[in-house]
């Protein structure tokens, strides 16, 4: 079975490239900020990765297209957690890494629910609104 088309499926690879981007410039350039709660910056963490993993797991439905993301986004996680004390403003957390997974953990579920069908419906909606 294959997946439906997406009609502005360049519009939604653009929205999921500037969500890495987001990702890659919270990691590496801006100054970490000072949290209240205990834990609150894992929660930031997860939700960094959870967002543009389950994007683009909502673009790509094909069993090896998902599984080449998941891939991917792991590395992702891992090495850019590594490779965060080579910026000024953070430092290596090894819970860090176990909040990024979790995050992709939780974009994987989400893009397997029924919310995983919200950017079709969405490309739907829109493709027939402004036909011709």
């Amino acid at each position: 079975m294959n997946p439906p088309v997406l009609h502005l499926h360049w519009l939604w690879l653009l929205l999921g490239c500037a969500g890495i981007q987001a990702l890659l410039a919270v990691d590496f350039i801006f100054v970490p900020l000072n949290f209240s709660l205990p834990y609150e910056d894992k929660f930031y963490h997860a939700l960094a990765h959870a967002l543009p993993a389950a994007w683009f797991f909502m673009l790509y439905r094909r069993r090896f297209e998902r599984r080449a993301l998941l891939v991917a986004f792991l590395l992702l996680a891992l090495f850019g957690e590594l490779l965060q004390p080579l910026s000024p403003y953070h430092t290596f957390d090894v819970w860090d890494i176990f909040a990024n997974l979790a995050g992709i953990g939780l974009g994987w579920k989400l893009a397997h629910s029924r919310i995983g069908t919200v950017l079709e419906r969405f490309d739907h909606f829109l493709a027939s609104s402004f036909k011709a």
